[in-house]
């Protein structure tokens, strides 16, 4: 007897083939689907803190500006050249005002992620959001590590004693 395509009893090795691979492939699919959703639910160990203080630029005493702020966890990322000491927790913007500015900031902090809290901050004095863009050379800013962390109140007098420099510049 000669088999052609057409007999129901024949059966294509391709087909078979590509049938076996898709349903290995299905499976893998469902068996590696626990180990991405792992990782989804970590928890996080978050510390309020609130932190207050007075920001005031010592060689700009009457400038008026909108104050930036970042709060920052000290932490090693990166290695050699790619290395920065600093990790972002938080952003703030104070509104335009003039100088010595107050501020009351209530951030959470996540205890697992590095140590310290660091307070950076810049004055604005062109109000474009940028600090020293091109043509601007004179925006004061500071940075300082609190010495009393952890606490829940914490004071941070914070003094815009540098011109044009970023937290990784003026961090030791």
């Amino acid at each position: 007897m000669i088999r052609t395509a057409s007999s129901p009893d024949c059966v294509t090795p391709p087909r078979r083939a590509a049938a076996r691979a898709l349903s290995c492939l299905a499976a893998a699919a469902v068996g590696l689907l626990p180990l991405a959703g792992g990782c989804i639910n970590d928890d996080v160990l978050l510390y309020e803190v609130n932190v207050t203080g007075l920001a005031s630029a010592p060689s700009l005493p009457a400038a008026t500006g909108t104050l930036h702020l970042e709060f920052h966890h000290q932490v090693r990322a990166g290695r050699d050249a790619l290395a920065h000491p600093l990790g972002l927790i938080a952003e703030r913007t104070r509104p335009p005002g003039p100088l010595p500015i107050a501020f009351d900031e209530t951030l959470l902090y996540p205890t697992a992620s590095g140590d310290g809290l660091v307070v950076y901050g810049w004055l604005d004095l062109d109000g474009d959001g940028i600090l020293c863009a091109p043509g601007q050379t004179s925006e004061p800013s500071g940075i300082l590590a609190v010495p009393d962390f952890p606490r829940h109140q914490l004071d941070a007098p914070l003094s815009l004693s540098s011109l044009c420099a970023g937290p990784e510049r003026l961090y030791p």
